[in-house]
């Protein structure tokens, strides 16, 4: 499109040799920050709720991104704090109906913790793993918005666990489009 600019995609370089060394304090002191405050909510007895409504948050967060449904930010919190119940969803505040809404939430929710759950053991990042979270999260999404090559948005079905066949490059609100990693 005419006066589109593009941002190109290019591969992830190897971390410099170095970033290790210069990186280390910023990043011991996060850990130990970190570590701290993990500490004081085990101790209070809230880190399980704070872990809970860090993956709802997440949930929630992950289709806003995806542009999977749209939630306005009070309703988007209420869920955080309270929950994802789908009676907390007032008419309205989604493009989606609330028991979808909330379908698709627990999708996520389910991937988040799968994610956070072998990671936690410790187990290798295999393309295994990510196509069966991909599966899980678009487990209740039948189609995708896309842009045909006459830039009309378009639902195509959705390709649940695998690799995607086509660009998707997504379009900024200043008319850019940001390239992502290539189908190959």
């Amino acid at each position: 499109m005419m006066g589109e600019q593009l941002m190109p995609y290019s591969r992830i370089d190897r971390l410099p040799t170095d970033f290790f060394d210069s990186e280390a304090i910023s990043v011991e002191s996060l850990r130990d920050a970190w570590l701290e405050q993990r500490d004081s909510l085990a101790n209070q007895g809230t880190l399980g709720d704070f872990n809970q409504r860090l993956i709802r948050r997440w949930a929630i967060e992950t289709g806003i991104i995806e542009r999977i449904y749209s939630l306005d930010r009070g309703t988007t919190e209420i869920l955080v704090q309270k929950g994802l119940d789908a009676s907390l969803i007032e008419h309205g505040a989604s493009d989606l109906p609330p028991g979808e809404l909330v379908t698709i939430l627990n999708d996520h929710r389910c991937a988040a913790e799968s994610v956070m759950h072998h990671v936690g053991g410790q187990r290798p990042m295999t393309l295994h793993f990510i196509k069966s979270i991909h599966g899980i999260l678009t487990r209740h999404q039948n189609d995708v918005e896309a842009e045909d090559q006459f830039g009309n948005l378009v639902r195509v079905p959705s390709r649940r666990g695998e690799w995607k066949l086509l660009p998707n490059n997504p379009r900024r609100t200043d008319s850019s489009v940001h390239e992502y990693c290539p189908p190959e």
